[in-house]
C-alpha cells in the first residue's frame, strides 16, 4: 500500500481533523470508517501542512465526510464540495455559519438549498 499520493477520487492517504463533537485533533485514513485520536493538541492545520501530501480543505471535508457516513455518499468526494460549506458547530464557539431568516421566514439550511 503506498505512504503517499492521492486515489482516483483525488483523496489524499490520510488528513487531519477537528472532531465534530469534541473538538480533539483525529486522523483520518482514506478508505477507513472512523477516526484516530491524534495524540495531540496541534492544530489539524499544522498537521496537514507537515504532510508530504497536504489536502486541500475540501479534501479534508471529503475525508471526514466519508469516515463519517462511508464512501460511497457523495459528500466524500472533494469536486462535490461546494465553495461555501454549512460548518459543523463547535462546543468551544458554536456555530460558525448558522441558517438564518428574516422576521417572517423559516431559516433555510444551505445544505437543503
Amino acid at each position: 500500500m503506498p505512504t503517499t499520493g492521492t486515489d482516483p477520487t483525488g483523496l489524499p492517504l490520510r488528513c487531519y481533523a477537528r472532531h465534530p463533537t469534541t473538538d480533539e485533533t483525529i486522523m483520518l485514513v482514506r478508505g477507513q470508517l472512523g477516526f484516530w485520536p491524534a495524540g495531540t493538541t496541534l492544530a489539524p492545520e499544522k498537521l496537514n501542512a507537515d504532510l508530504a501530501d497536504q489536502p486541500t480543505a475540501a479534501q479534508a471535508q471529503a475525508m471526514l465526510t466519508g469516515s463519517m457516513f462511508g464512501w460511497h455518499v457523495p459528500g466524500a468526494d472533494p469536486s462535490r464540495m461546494p465553495a461555501t460549506r454549512y460548518t459543523v458547530p463547535s462546543p468551544k464557539t458554536g456555530p460558525a455559519n448558522p441558517p438564518t431568516a428574516q422576521p417572517g421566514e423559516d431559516a433555510v439550511d444551505p445544505l437543503l438549498q
